[in-house]
């Protein structure tokens, strides 16, 4: 198993009773909390995985995870398993690493402002792109392919 953690500031629930976390501070935080995704949740943070068998995030046994990221840095794999899906919103902030590696997340949808930036350290593996940056200048691929549904898009 690998373990994620994530920076966690605060905790709300919905109505549905549903957790979310919130942080739109433009910094890092301590760490405050250690959740393994494997239910529904929605979380704004930041995180930087520091161990070599950690990922930034990681969501499995059917959960289903909203990521907002706003001002954040991401650094890490982002694992999926293939009956959890991720919703990974970015806004003025920046990803690195490998999506979805293995090709078995059930659903990974990925949305970026133009002043986001993602940098692949992998292959990488997402069902659908959406990037304001139609050119994909925000993408540093770094010898490596983003496949969106199947396809390359480099």
């Amino acid at each position: 198993i690998i373990n994620n953690h994530y920076f966690l500031l605060d905790t709300t629930s919905d109505s549905n009773n549903n957790q979310q976390f919130n942080n739109n501070q433009n910094s890092q935080v301590e760490a405050t909390a250690s959740i393994v995704v494997s239910e529904e949740k929605t979380l704004t943070d930041s995180y930087e995985a520091n161990n070599t068998d950690e990922s930034v995030i990681l969501v499995e046994n059917g959960g289903n995870l909203t990521f907002n990221a706003n001002k954040q840095n991401l650094n890490g794999n982002i694992e999926v398993d293939n009956i959890s899906t991720l919703v990974l919103n970015l806004e003025n902030s920046s990803y690195s690493g490998t999506i979805n590696g293995d090709n078995n997340a059930k659903n990974i949808a990925i949305t970026l402002d133009s002043n986001s930036t993602i940098t692949l350290t992998g292959n990488s593996y997402v069902t659908s792109l959406k990037d304001d940056d139609t050119s994909y200048s925000n993408i540093n691929f770094n010898g490596y392919k983003l496949y969106v549904n199947g396809k390359s898009i480099n």
